[in-house]
């Protein structure tokens, strides 16, 4: 039973992660990405506030400058630059670059940490890479078939402005 719960919960999740991107689409058709963004937070508080302090959580631990900075960096940007990409492209085009975090991570992590990567790694960062190109169009050069194309992020579209 207890396998169980977790199975539905992680179901649970890839559903609600998964569709994050195609609500925050449609509602950014009503108010704007910040605001989106913000009602997102406020939401998540409600709802999980309650396990929180179950768990040890105190309001003096949120104006901590570690707990802001992880706070601001690990979420709270990349949720504004996401709904801001959302204003540009479509949900599907941004579920495709989030694709390709973890190979961006782990490039990160060996250029700036000194990390090693096996072989394996390697070829699953590959295949990781050719499942995107396949999924968005194999030319690299045709505009619009690629996932860095013009108009799939936020860079590209601030040098077309």
């Amino acid at each position: 039973m207890r396998r169980n719960r977790g199975r539905i919960a992680l179901v649970l999740t890839i559903v609600m992660w998964g569709s994050a991107l195609v609500v925050t689409k449609s509602l950014l058709q009503e108010m704007g990405p910040f605001t989106v963004g913000v009602l997102r937070f406020l939401i998540a508080w409600v709802l999980l506030a309650p396990f929180a302090f179950r768990q040890g959580y105190r309001l003096r631990l949120s104006v901590r400058p570690t707990f802001q900075l992880f706070g601001l960096t690990g979420i709270a940007l990349y949720i504004a630059m996401t709904n801001l990409g959302l204003v540009f492209t479509s949900a599907s085009s941004a579920a495709l670059v989030q694709a390709s975090i973890p190979a961006v991570t782990t490039l990160l992590s060996v250029l700036v940490l000194k990390e090693r990567v096996s072989r394996l790694q390697l070829f699953g960062i590959g295949l990781s890479i050719a499942g995107l190109l396949l999924v968005t169009g194999l030319s690299l050069s045709r505009e619009g078939s690629a996932v860095w194309s013009p108009g799939r992020s936020i860079p590209y579209r601030a040098r077309d402005s």
